[in-house]
């Protein structure tokens, strides 16, 4: 985690990427106890969806953020890989429209999706200096 960029976001997006290591890492420890403890275990796809919740619970308690655990999981889909695509909006704290976002990815299931949504977000928020 030492080497996780740290550039120049906004305080929203600066909060999300430096939160979201520690809620990868608390995620996959959790499951790890489920396994270990009480023979159980999560897909591949819900445990991205406890890290998206995760993150964006920790988020609204440190800061209020303009949208919340619904916005990043409303997708039903999860577990049935179709073709899908990416699509999204960027806001600032007075809830503008700073961005818009859509395109195909191919094929995957729902958590890839809104991760890979999440993924170009963060991106586009370093490299614009949001």
């Amino acid at each position: 985690m030492v080497n996780w960029p740290n550039g120049p976001f906004g305080e929203t997006n600066k909060l999300l990427w430096s939160t979201f290591p520690y809620a990868i890492v608390w995620n996959i420890w959790k499951e790890r106890n489920r396994r270990i403890f009480e023979e159980q275990s999560k897909t591949s796809g819900l445990l991205a969806t406890d890290i998206k919740v995760e993150l964006i619970s920790w988020a609204k308690i440190k800061k209020r953020i303009p949208y919340g655990v619904d916005d990043l999981i409303r997708n039903c889909s999860i577990g049935h890989p179709e073709k899908a695509g990416i699509g999204g909006l960027i806001r600032d704290y007075k809830e503008t429209t700073i961005m818009t976002f859509s395109g195909p990815i191919g094929i995957c299931d729902a958590n890839e999706a809104e991760i890979r949504a999440l993924l170009f977000e963060l991106g586009w928020a370093y490299e614009n200096n949001q």
